[in-house]
C-alpha cells in the first residue's frame, strides 16, 4: 500500500499536464550527465553520504519525539520496530529482497525524480526563483511522505533539487536517490538499520547519541552543500535542466 503514492502522484501530474497546468517540455528537457566527469562522481558520492547521515538522523529524532510526546508503544509499532533478538532470528527471502531492491532503488527513485525534479521543480523554476522553487517542491515532497520520515524527506528533496540544478540533469538526482535507497535497504537487511531498537530505551535521548551525532554531521554537510550552490551563482537566474 505504501507505494500507491507513486502511481497516484504520477496520474495527478499527468492530469494537470493534460489541463495545460504543467509544461510537458520539462519532462522531455532532461539530459544525461557526463558519468566520466570526476567532479560529478565526487559530488554524487558526497551527496549520498549526506543523504544517509540526514536520513538516519532524522528517523531517530522522529522516533524519539513520538515516543516521548505521544507513546512509546505507539512509536515502536508505527515504525514497525523489532528487538535485536528478533532481528537476529529473521530470515530474508531472496525473491522478496530482489523485489524490494528493485522497487526502492529503481522504480521509486526514477518515478519520484521525474515527477518532483523533472516536472514539478523544472516548471517552478520557470516561474519563481530557484530558492522558492526548491522550497515549494520540497514541502510538497515532504507532505507526500508525511506517513514516513517526512523530516528526512524534506532535507533530501532540497539536496536532490540542488544536485539536479547544479548538474543541469535529473539523472544525477535519480542516481543519488537510488544509491541512498539501495544502501539503506542493504543496511536495513544486514545490520537492522532503522529497524531494530530497544523499546525500553527509545524515549531516552542518550540512546540515540550516535544517530544525533550523525544527524549533526549531515546538517553541517548539507549547509556546506547549500553554500556551494549559492556560491556558484546559479541561484541568481532561472535555471532549467538543459545540456551544458
Amino acid at each position: 500500500m505504501t507505494y500507491l503514492e507513486y502511481p497516484i502522484t504520477a496520474v495527478t501530474l499527468l492530469y494537470l499536464m493534460k489541463l495545460g497546468k504543467i509544461e510537458t517540455k520539462a519532462l522531455i528537457n532532461i539530459y544525461p550527465i557526463k558519468f566520466m566527469d570526476r567532479c560529478v562522481f565526487g559530488e554524487l558520492s558526497f551527496v549520498t553520504l549526506i543523504l544517509i547521515a540526514t536520513g538516519v538522523g532524522a528517523w531517530a529524532i522522529l522516533v524519539f519525539l513520538e515516543s516521548k510526546f505521544i507513546s512509546v508503544s505507539w512509536s515502536y509499532n508505527y515504525w514497525d520496530l523489532i528487538s535485536p533478538d528478533e532481528f537476529r532470528s529473521l530470515t530474508w527471502s531472496r525473491s522478496w529482497m530482489i523485489a524490494d531492491l528493485a522497487c526502492v532503488a529503481l522504480i521509486a527513485p526514477i518515478n519520484e525524480e521525474l515527477i518532483f525534479r523533472g516536472l514539478l521543480l523544472n516548471n517552478l523554476l520557470r516561474r519563481y526563483c530557484p530558492v522558492r522553487a526548491i522550497l515549494v517542491s520540497s514541502i510538497i515532497f515532504c507532505a507526500l511522505h508525511i506517513n514516513k520520515n517526512f523530516l528526512g524527506a524534506f532535507l533530501h528533496s532540497v539536496i536532490f533539487s540542488i544536485l539536479a540544478i547544479r548538474t543541469s540533469s535529473v539523472y544525477s538526482s535519480i542516481i543519488a536517490h537510488g544509491s541512498y535507497n539501495f544502501l539503506t535497504a542493504i543496511f536495513r537487511a544486514v545490520f537492522g538499520l532503522s529497524l531494530t531498537a530497544d523499546i525500553l530505551k527509545i524515549d531516552n535521548i542518550y540512546y540515540w547519541t550516535e544517530e544525533l551525532i550523525l544527524f549533526c554531521f549531515g546538517l553541517i554537510a548539507t549547509a556546506s552543500y547549500i553554500f556551494l550552490f549559492f556560491r556558484s551563482g546559479r541561484f541568481r537566474k532561472v535555471v532549467t535542466f538543459e545540456a551544458s
